[in-house]
Order: structure tokens, then C-alpha cells, then sequence
């Protein structure tokens, strides 16, 4: 049912910035809070900076500005529908404004296109990452969906917008409506599964809910801020945290009041094994803490490297922890006692691995990649799998990282990986379609 929107109404929209000088190219993610009308005039100046200063750097102006403005538009269109209580719009939707924008931005694109032609340049071949599969719809999801959790090769949970939906036997099955927030920024935003009979997801409003095997549960109001990122080692604990920083331990079937992390800014990323060990990571910054025995530990800070020498602010983006004995599931939840081994990963592009006392340095998987997000799930530590929001793709094998490459994601991108072993991951693109990784 929808209706006229309130004017006084305030809501969140997260636009991309692109911005281009001949060689050198920087995507920011901005975070806006407003009125419908603020954000809309937001989104146009957005628009406008984009059309005018993103396509101008070779290559990566023109591979990024075309993606932005297709985000951009959809979440606009997101916007508009949550304002009028509506349903968001079907993924490859978005009517004659997308299209139009559309249409404005690959003029200007066409033009440098065909003036970069007129010198003899070309834009570079990227090669193919192996073992992944095409992106595929997952029926009833009207394309929200934005995380997902494996806990078995042979099950998975997505969520996004107001859906859940979950894969057994090798199909996706109809999503169900169980949140009544369906925008990607206040809906379904996180999950963790530690089996097909328990699962846990948060919302961007800061409700949890919990999946039994037969259906979820009501939502269960856990922190006034939104849920950035759940991460549930066994059925006994899960730890969650906040877009206020803090952090929420679900054990013995309720949550604990939100309390700040000592140390951090603002945790925006934690990963969980069976041996009841948590690793946060900090999203304003480059800290990284650990949860152990109730207690929360400075882990020491990722080594990041600014690409080119530019002014963005580093700091965390994703992490995946696995005990010694493998498993695992999306997020980060790992599986195992002892020490844990880690992968995080920072907004430039890098990888950190930990092994169990100290992170090592950072290693390049994206060149490409600035101020951007990632995803990544570890099955054991001997086997991760990185991917980003260029639709880069990364192996660790226990040694190094390999098969490097793009992955056919119809969305541009990646929004969420899990790994529940190292012949099998699941991940989301930007459009809400899953894509099924299988090495051998």
C-alpha cells in the first residue's frame, strides 16, 4: 500500500562519487541524511558531479561512471518507494529515469570513448577469474537481497530489503517477506548461519531475527542504531555490531545491552569460529579487536597503504576468521578451536592476513580499487576467497593469494561472499543475484 510521503520524514541514501583527472580516478561512498526533498537534491548535485568530473580518468572514469550513475539512479528510485510506503521497484526497473540517466551518461562516455580511439588507446582486457558460475535470479526477491551465509555446501540463507530466501538442494527457493523495513539501508542488512536449523540476521533499524529450519522469528529490538554486520559462532553466540560503534552479544537466547568496543571508532565488520573467538574490525579506522573469554582486546592495526598517494581516509572494510579445524560460514563465521587464523581486507584494495598474534602486511588484490567495499569469507586457513564491489575476485590458498580476475557479476560488483568449504562459495552482486564458486 503506498500513499503521499511525509515531507518531514528522514531517511538515509549512500550515493557513489566519482571523480577523474586523465590518470587518476577516486570512488568515494557518500552517506547522506535528509528529508525526500534534501536527498533528492543531493542526488542531483551527486548526478551532476559525476557526469562533469567522472569520466575524465583513463580507464577507470569510464568503467566506474557508468556503474555509479546505474546505482545512484536505483537507489533513488529505492528511496522514492520507501518514502511512499510502496515495495522497492524489480530489479531492472527504474522506468524512464533510468533510462534516461542512462542514456545522458553513455553519450558522454561514447564521446571519450571515440576520442580515445581517435589516439589509438584501448581500454585494458581483464581476465576472467575460474571457477565461477553467471549470476542468477533468486525468485521473489525483487533484487534486495545483499548478504548471505553458508554454514554447508548444502545450504545457504540470503537477506536483503524485507526477504530471506534459502538455497538446499541446489536451487534458491522463493523469498519470504519478514521485515517490515524494505529499504536496503533500514531493511535486512546482515546474517549468520551455523547450520540450516539456526540462523541469525539484523537490520539496518536494529532489530534481530532468528531462523529455526521451519520459519524466523518476530523481529526482536536490540539496538536503536542499525545493525552493520552479525557474526554467530555456534548456536550459543553471536556478536553483533552497530552503526553506533557499538557491539551486542547474542548468548543464552538474548542479546546484551550495546556497549562500545575500547580502543575503536566504529566497528563496522566481526567474524566469529566455534572456539567462541570474534575479530572487529574498525570502519573509520584501521584498528582491529578481538573477543575472547567476554573481553575485548586491541588486535594492533592494519599496515594500509594509501594508493597514488591520495588524501582518502584509510580503514577497514571486511573480515573472516577460521579456527584450525575449517568450516565456516558467510561473514566470517569460521568453524575449529585454537587459534584462529583471519583475513581482513581495508578500502584500498589490500589484504591482511592474521596468524593468530599479529597481521601481516597488506597485499594488493585490487590495483584498481579506492575507498570501495569488499567481501570475504574464509572456509579454513587454507582457503579464502576475496571479492569487491569492481567485481574483482582473489583465492588464498595457505601460502599466497591467487586467481586473480573478474567475475561476470551482473551488478558490477560484490556485495557478499560465503565459504562454507574450499570447493564451494556463494555470493551476491550488486543486483541481488547469487553467482556459485566451484574449484576443480
Amino acid at each position: 500500500m503506498s500513499g503521499p510521503a511525509d515531507p518531514s520524514a528522514r531517511y538515509r541514501l549512500q550515493l557513489s562519487k566519482v571523480t577523474s583527472l586523465v590518470f587518476s580516478t577516486r570512488r568515494e561512498a557518500v552517506v547522506l541524511t535528509g528529508t525526500l526533498a534534501e536527498l533528492e537534491t543531493a542526488y542531483r548535485k551527486v548526478l551532476r558531479h559525476n557526469l562533469l568530473a567522472g569520466w575524465w580518468g583513463f580507464p577507470f572514469g569510464l568503467i566506474w561512471t557508468p556503474t555509479a550513475l546505474v546505482r545512484n539512479r536505483r537507489a533513488l528510485d529505492k528511496l522514492r518507494h520507501l518514502a511512499k510506503g510502496a515495495n522497492p521497484p524489480r530489479p531492472g526497473g527504474g522506468g524512464r529515469g533510468l533510462r534516461m540517466t542512462l542514456l545522458l551518461g553513455l553519450g558522454v562516455g561514447a564521446a571519450l570513448v571515440g576520442l580515445l580511439a581517435g589516439t589509438g588507446s584501448a581500454l585494458p582486457g581483464d581476465r576472467q577469474a575460474a571457477g565461477w558460475s553467471g549470476p542468477s535470479g533468486i525468485p521473489g526477491s525483487e533484487g534486495s537481497l545483499v548478504a548471505v551465509s553458508c554454514p554447508t555446501t548444502a545450504f545457504c540463507m540470503a537477506v536483503g530489503g524485507g526477504n530471506a530466501a534459502t538455497y538446499e538442494r541446489g536451487r534458491w527457493s522463493r523469498a519470504v517477506h519478514i521485515d517490515t523495513y524494505p529499504a536496503s539501508d533500514t531493511g535486512l542488512v546482515t546474517v549468520s548461519c551455523v547450520s540450516a536449523t539456526f540462523c541469525v540476521a539484523g537490520d539496518g533499524a536494529g532489530d534481530a531475527f532468528t531462523y529455526d529450519g521451519s520459519g524466523w522469528s518476530r523481529p526482536v529490538a536490540v539496538t536503536r542504531a542499525g545493525f552493520s554486520e552479525i557474526s554467530c559462532g555456534t548456536k550459543s553466540i553471536c556478536v553483533g555490531v552497530d552503526d553506533n560503534g557499538d557491539a551486542t552479544v547474542f548468548e543464552a537466547s538474548a542479546w546484551s545491552p550495546p556497549e562500545g568496543i575500547p580502543g575503536s571508532s566504529q566497528p563496522l565488520s566481526i567474524s566469529c569460529d566455534e572456539g567462541r573467538f570474534c575479530m572487529a574490525l574498525d570502519g573509520n579506522a584501521t584498528g582491529t579487536y578481538v573477543f575472547e573469554s567476554g573481553q575485548w582486546v586491541d588486535a594492533g592495526e592494519l599496515a594500509v597503504l594509501t594508493p597514488d598517494g591520495g588524501s582518502q581516509t584509510p580503514a577497514g572494510s571486511a573480515v573472516s576468521c577460521a579456527g584450525g579445524a575449517g568450516g565456516g560460514a558467510g561473514g566470517g563465521a569460521g568453524g575449529g578451536a585454537g587459534t584462529s587464523f583471519c583475513v581482513a581486507l581495508d578500502n584500498f584494495g589490500e589484504a591482511f592476513t592474521w596468524n593468530g598474534s599479529r597481521w601481516s602486511g597488506g597485499f594488493r588484490f585490487d590495483a584498481n580499487l579506492a575507498d570501495s567495499s569488499d567481501a570475504v569469507s574464509c572456509a579454513s586457513p587454507k582457503f579464502c576467497v576475496v571479492v569487491d564491489m569492481d567485481g574483482t575476485a582473489a583465492t588464498w590458498d595457505g601460502a599466497g593469494w591467487s586467481s586473480q580476475g573478474q567475475v561476470p557479476a551482473a551488478g558490477g560488483s560484490f556485495d557478499s561472499v560465503s565459504c562454507p568449504s574450499a570447493g564451494f562459495c556463494m555470493a551476491l552482486d550488486g543486483s541481488g543475484q547469487s553467482l556459485v564458486y566451484k574449484s576443480g
